[in-house]
């Protein structure tokens, strides 16, 4: 993401002829920068949500205030979509995510779900749970899928999340007192909703 809003991007873009992850339209390797366009109209990006190596699924924000995300579509992380075909161009989330109550101040994915974080402290999920991780931390132990984001509880503890972070399989949460909460798989243990 450059200073004046444009947004490029490189490397592996695909798997097997799957997935275009870096969102300009294609599922080749892309061996320089390239700018990811799509947008709408005389906007600029604001903010690209922080990503790292496990995760294959992108949003970010731009200046009209909209949401916009891409990537591989068959865990259905990308909001808004009918099926599990690959969102090979920026898409358009704003409205799938309108049912998040307050304003976001974080986004991230794992290997199969997206998670949102509130300014007010609230967590929401979605995409592909699975019977043996959990990962969508909403309780349920058996394979479902959340197409919406879909709140999930700490405890009796509401509006006190402060940070994300996620491995492959498995989400943490730090709360305002210090507590680590974590919930899907972690080496030979799962967990089917967040604990600390």
């Amino acid at each position: 993401l450059t200073q004046n809003g444009k947004l490029y991007g490189w490397g592996n873009n695909e798997r097997d002829n799957q997935f275009g992850q870096i969102g300009n339209g294609g599922k080749t390797y892309v061996y320089s920068p390239t700018e990811i366009t799509g947008f709408a109209s005389k906007t600029h990006v604001t903010k690209l949500f922080s990503k790292n190596v496990v995760s294959m699924n992108s949003m970010c924000k731009t200046s009209d205030n909209k949401y916009w995300s891409w990537g591989p579509g068959n865990a259905r992380q990308v909001l808004g979509q009918s099926g599990t075909s690959d969102v090979l161009l920026p898409f358009d989330v704003t409205a799938s995510l309108n049912v998040i109550t307050g304003t976001i101040k974080d986004i991230q994915f794992n290997r199969s779900i997206g998670i949102a974080l509130s300014e007010s402290g609230n967590v929401w999920t979605w995409g592909s749970g699975s019977s043996i991780y959990g990962d969508l931390g909403d309780g349920l132990t058996t394979t479902h899928t959340q197409t919406t984001p879909n709140q999930i509880t700490f405890s009796s503890i509401t509006g006190n999340i402060t940070k994300l972070a996620h491995g492959h399989y498995h989400s943490l949460a730090i709360d305002k007192d210090g507590q680590v909460w974590m919930w899907g798989k972690e080496g030979s243990t799962s967990t089917w909703g967040p604990f600390y």
